[in-house]
């Protein structure tokens, strides 16, 4: 399956990571009461960033259960 980002809707956008999207991601998912939800409970500064870094290394390529989706 190929796809391009964004893919908009009325009322959702997808699309890859951007730098400026640290403090929204900081205020996510530092959150306890977001966190409660997740697999993992809240976040550091610090780790948010190694995430974040991460998620804008992998660039055009993403995993996608196993699988590599451009």
């Amino acid at each position: 399956m190929t796809y391009s980002l964004p893919i908009e809707t009325d009322r959702l956008t997808l699309r890859r990571y951007l730098e400026t999207d640290y403090d929204d991601l900081l205020k996510l998912q530092s959150s306890p009461d977001v966190a409660r939800f997740l697999l993992y409970g809240p976040k550091t500064p610090e780790q948010v960033k190694e995430s974040l870094a991460g998620r804008l290394a992998d660039g055009a390529r993403r995993r996608v259960g196993g699988s590599v989706i451009n």
